[in-house]
């Protein structure tokens, strides 16, 4: 996308836990950042949201492997499912 190539299903994986940070922090990732600005600390620089501290670790590492530079790391959209049922599990 930004940085001109495909659009696959890691950038789904990477859009659904930039969602889920906006749910969890109630604030905008990236407040005021050009588009330009963006391809330079996002795309290029490998910066992430920040995630709020009473967010369960498990959750968090769940959603930074979806933010991984490396588009080929991140996990599937059922692998991702599938680990959101173990943590809620996990919250019961």
């Amino acid at each position: 996308m930004f940085d001109y190539k495909p659009y696959g299903k890691s950038s789904e994986v990477y859009s659904w836990a930039i969602n889920m940070s906006v749910l969890l922090s109630h604030k905008h990732p990236f407040p005021g950042v050009s588009q330009e600005t963006f391809r330079k600390i996002v795309i290029e620089g490998g910066r992430r949201p920040k995630l709020p501290a009473w967010v369960p670790l498990p959750l968090k590492e769940l959603l930074v492997s979806c933010w991984a530079h490396d588009a080929d790391t991140r996990p599937t959209m059922k692998q991702v499912v599938d680990e959101m049922r173990t943590i809620m599990d996990g919250l019961e």
